[in-house]
């Protein structure tokens, strides 16, 4: 039998931000704006709604080149990857002088394993179709989708 590859579950960042202590070690599909990005750690902020997660991308960049996305306030993108947990506050990227700062739980980190820039994406039908497999499949399941 063919191995099956675990696609992530696809989860609002308004979920992760809700629950995210029963998200923590699981793969995880999430989609929002890259709000802003520190080279030094990594790390950039995914955004939607006026919540934000911290998300690795140390990982799926090549350092000999940067990708437009990145460079871009508040494009759009799709992020894979594991929700860890840590002890002590992770440190926020500069926020753009024009933004207001979302709420983010510095002790919450997606480490991306893909990132997939999606000019088209539309967050509001991505997070509408998202919250209706939360509420038929129920709110504490993760790992619905090939795992």
């Amino acid at each position: 039998m063919p191995q099956q590859t675990d696609e992530g579950a696809p989860v609002r960042i308004a979920s992760v931000r809700e629950r995210g202590g029963a998200l923590v070690g699981k793969k995880l599909r999430l989609a929002g704006r890259n709000m802003c990005y520190d080279e030094n750690t990594g790390y950039l902020v995914l955004l939607d709604s006026g919540i934000g997660v911290l998300v690795d991308i140390s990982l799926v960049l090549e350092k000999e080149r940067m990708l437009s996305w990145v460079q871009e306030s508040f494009s759009p993108v799709e992020v894979f990857g594991y929700l860890e947990q840590c002890d002590e506050g992770l440190p926020v990227p500069s926020m753009p002088p024009h933004a207001s700062p979302p709420e983010i739980d510095t002790h919450l980190i997606l480490r991306a394993i893909l990132i997939i820039p999606s000019s088209d994406l539309s967050l509001d039908v991505w997070n509408s179709v998202v919250e209706e497999l939360e509420v038929e499949l129920g709110r504490p399941q993760v790992g619905f989708i090939g795992g």
